[in-house]
């Protein structure tokens, strides 16, 4: 593959951090079982956070799991699961409308929407993780009607339960979303025994993986848009 195609990859995998709405665990086991086989990973350039590549090296050696997240009906449920395990937290529908004057301009202080703008949530999901390194409840909802971006937007976060404090987030685009290339899984992984989202694109013989620590703010991870890794031939 040429200079090009790679740089292609790198804009779907290096600018926003690409996944999808809850996922079937064993449709992303199926992926990345078949993307990580007998393959060579670089780790990419702006990937620089020490914990990055033992943290790949362990989903390579199969230290992962895939927990499926529970579909709920509607975002009036998912606030009252948010609020039953952590009150002090700010409910997903509040998050989402409080993002939603950035969704609809690009700009990251607008205040105010274009008129007619509305966004819909669905294909909400959540789980609730006992790991070693503490208790998280992790969720995604998928948001439909964004202007800023050419697909429907997914938002994943997760809260640290035992605190009552969210430990980390993530943007992106729903799976089978083509621009440079093609989003071909993603979903919930619990790596070496942290929650993680991974994400897989592929262009051609090339795929790209990228991983979104969930306790990123715990560990003070420097995460930017994600770790991501590049295969190379």
């Amino acid at each position: 593959m040429g200079p090009r195609p790679a740089r292609a990859l790198g804009w779907v995998l290096f600018g926003l951090v690409l996944l999808a709405g809850p996922a079937v665990a064993a449709d992303v086991a199926a992926v990345l079982k078949e993307t990580l086989a007998g393959r060579a990973f670089a780790q990419g350039r702006d990937t620089t956070d020490p914990a990055a590549k033992p943290m790949f090296d362990r989903l390579l050696r199969g230290d992962y799991s895939l927990p499926a997240l529970t579909t709920l009906p509607d975002l009036a449920r998912l606030d009252r699961a948010v609020a039953e395990r952590c009150p002090a937290a700010k409910p997903p529908s509040q998050l989402i409308q409080d993002s939603t004057p950035f969704l609809m301009t690009g700009q990251f202080d607008a205040k105010t929407m274009p008129p007619g703008a509305r966004i819909t949530a669905s294909d909400l999901g959540m789980t609730t993780l006992e790991l070693p390194s503490g208790r998280f409840l992790v969720y995604a909802v998928t948001l439909t009607g964004a202007r800023i971006a050419p697909a429907p937007i997914v938002e994943a976060r997760a809260v640290e339960l035992g605190q009552c404090r969210a430990s980390g987030d993530a943007l992106s685009l729903v799976e089978g979303t083509t621009t440079d290339a093609t989003i071909a899984g993603q979903g919930l992984a619990v790596i070496g025994g942290e929650p993680v989202w991974v994400v897989v694109a592929r262009l051609g013989a090339q795929v790209g993986v990228t991983l979104q620590p969930l306790n990123r703010r715990l560990k003070n991870y420097t995460v930017g848009d994600g770790w991501k890794f590049l295969s190379v031939k």
